[in-house]
């Protein structure tokens, strides 16, 4: 089958791959009102609002603290009532979420939604969360904020919607929409994205040094603590694809610290590159290790196609260096006490069955 001609334009295309996203679905909800409505009802249907009509969006609305969501729903009476921003695998700007919410807040029946794919809903979920100080939730990945809900849905989900719309009303826009999937589906699946400026810079090559200085600082922090006996002897710093490991082993345990980029791509786990791990062949480690990822909440944990599991070790944004290995160092350490717990618990266990 022959390449669509957006997703075929697409790697040339110089502008932001989220602009050129918005255009193409501004340009289709203008273009038909069935699949307006439909858009509509279903943005409705997601933030628990009551339902909404003879909304009309358009790209790229400034606001006063120019703040710029990438789609704008209006009412009849040019109030702003949704706001919508497209993501794909960008980060969160400043303005994400708190400034938009700030658009809405004191209307009514208001809300913001994130429309992302699939892969990173949890964890966008997660992000633009964490960054609100207070709100009630009112469904599952929906909340609200003074009055204004927010929530997020996958790209695949809202298509397939739209798709329906398109079928049963207005046939004629399924070619559009089409081009907008395929579109969707390229960014989403584009192992390799165009270099920009920002690639090449001697910033990129300091942040990207900044990784393997945190894990051999974190190592470094571990093996000089009291808490538990800590060694290398006999382990090698690691280069791997996409990563690098520090070996060690901390209070009889054999653990891994690193960095990763395919876990911290991954669609079911927290959005970070630092990571944690232990693994053994002897019964009781094994059954501590067991014990121990039982303990934790899902978004922390990622399984890879091996069957390892490890544990997302997490800093804040605009952390300093000797911050992030203090902090990262305290998560390592909680870690291996919740570890020997288990472990002390596991050996007591089999004294008390001999």
């Amino acid at each position: 089958m022959a390449e669509l001609l957006l997703s075929y334009l697409f790697p040339k295309f110089r502008g932001s791959k989220e602009d050129l996203v918005t255009l193409s679905l501004c340009h289709i909800l203008e273009s038909s009102e069935a699949v307006n409505e439909a858009f509509t009802n279903e943005l409705c249907r997601r933030l628990q609002l009551d339902r909404l009509e003879a909304i009309r969006y358009k790209a790229q609305a400034t606001g006063d603290n120019q703040e710029r969501p990438d789609i704008s729903g209006t009412d009849s009476a040019n109030r702003e009532m949704l706001i919508c921003e497209a993501k794909f695998f960008a980060g969160l700007t400043d303005n994400q979420p708190n400034a938009y919410l700030e658009r809405l807040i004191g209307r009514i029946n208001t809300g913001l939604i994130f429309i992302c794919p699939e892969a990173r809903a949890i964890s966008l979920w997660k992000q633009v969360t964490e960054r609100i100080n207070e709100y009630e939730t009112i469904g599952d990945l929906c909340i609200s904020i003074h009055g204004v809900h927010m929530s997020v849905i996958s790209w695949s989900d809202l298509l397939g919607v739209l798709f329906e719309a398109a079928r049963r009303r207005d046939q004629n826009i399924l070619a559009d929409l089409n081009q907008l999937e395929g579109l969707c589906k390229k960014i989403e699946d584009t192992d390799f994205l165009p270099f920009t400026d920002d690639d090449l810079s001697v910033s990129t090559a300091r942040n990207i040094e900044r990784y393997y200085m945190i894990v051999d600082d974190v190592a470094h922090a571990i093996l000089g603590q009291k808490e538990f006996p800590a060694t290398t002897k006999g382990l090698r710093a690691t280069a791997v694809w996409g990563g690098y490991i520090r070996y060690l082993t901390v209070g009889g345990f054999s653990v891994g610290i690193g960095f990763s980029t395919s876990h911290w791509k991954a669609a079911d786990s927290e959005t970070t590159p630092f990571w944690f791990w232990s693994w053994s062949n002897d019964t009781a480690v094994r059954s501590a290790v067991s014990r121990l990822i039982s303990d934790m909440p899902e978004w922390v944990l990622h399984k890879d196609q091996n069957g390892q599991t490890y544990l997302a070790l997490t800093v804040p944004r605009y952390a300093y260096r000797e911050e992030a290995v203090e902090i990262l160092t305290d998560q390592v350490l909680k870690y291996i006490r919740i570890l020997k717990d288990h472990y002390d618990t596991v050996m007591q266990s089999q004294n008390d069955l001999s």
